[in-house]
């Protein structure tokens, strides 16, 4: 089982063609090129890579998100930018994170205004699809493949019971397409009405009849301007006074 694990990662990881992988000193992007068994010749930035360095990335394998770490076995010079290696994939496991929170499962248009970001400019403006939400963080789906993992941005996404708007900070990247990204969050130092908001949201994802979830999958609505509703008619405090008859 763990021998297929590591030649699926191996798959995974050349099909993606390119993709960042963690290191002691930061992220790194590899060109993958080709795999056999749990073996994979690809090429980084010469200067950067080491016989003996461990890597490691996230990848979705038939619909689970997993942790890969790998060595590299070889490093050779291929151009003055660039190494040949050779990768062995050490380890594959589904990704454990910690949840303190139950959540939710959605579809959630919201935007994310970069603040911070190692390649996205200060301001621009990002939409994502909220898939899974809790009072913690969330994990969303886009099509821009320039957020990393500790960019900081701000959030913003309406649902019935309020809007939020919070700073996040992108825990991890994971490519899961040719342009698709899926990014998870965790929220900084909510605000108690957000905080609020977000709990009401989860519970009510989570409670009630399997037509009451799938109503509160749908909650959320882009962040675009709503008509006014229309003001309701004052009530009448007292009775009417009986109409006089000049008969």
């Amino acid at each position: 089982m763990t021998s297929g694990l590591r030649q699926a990662a191996a798959t995974r990881l050349v099909s993606e063609s390119a993709i960042e992988m963690e290191t002691d000193h930061g992220p790194l992007e590899i060109w993958t090129i080709s795999s056999d068994g749990r073996v994979v010749e690809a090429s980084a930035p010469r200067l950067r890579v080491a016989v003996g360095m461990t890597l490691n990335c996230r990848l979705d394998l038939d619909g689970v998100p997993c942790t890969v770490a790998a060595t590299i076995e070889r490093a050779e010079i291929r151009s003055a930018s660039r190494a040949a290696i050779t990768l062995r994939i050490d380890q594959v496991a589904p990704d454990q994170l910690v949840r303190r929170s139950p959540r939710v499962d959605m579809a959630a248009r919201a935007t994310l205004v970069a603040m911070i970001c190692d390649r996205v400019v200060p301001n621009e403006m990002l939409v994502v699809t909220i898939n899974n939400l809790s009072t913690g963080g969330f994990r969303a789906s886009l099509t821009d493949t320039r957020v990393r993992a500790n960019d900081r941005l701000r959030v913003r996404c309406r649902f019935l019971e309020g809007e939020i708007g919070c700073e996040v900070r992108v825990r991890w990247a994971m490519p899961t397409g040719p342009g698709q990204v899926e990014i998870g969050c965790s929220f900084i130092d909510p605000l108690p009405d957000v905080q609020r908001i977000l709990e009401l949201v989860v519970a009510r994802g989570n409670g009630g009849s399997g037509s009451a979830t799938a109503h509160a999958i749908r909650l959320a609505r882009a962040t675009v301007e709503e008509p006014a509703e229309r003001p309701a008619l004052p009530r009448r405090l007292f009775p009417a006074a009986p109409r006089v008859s000049h008969s």
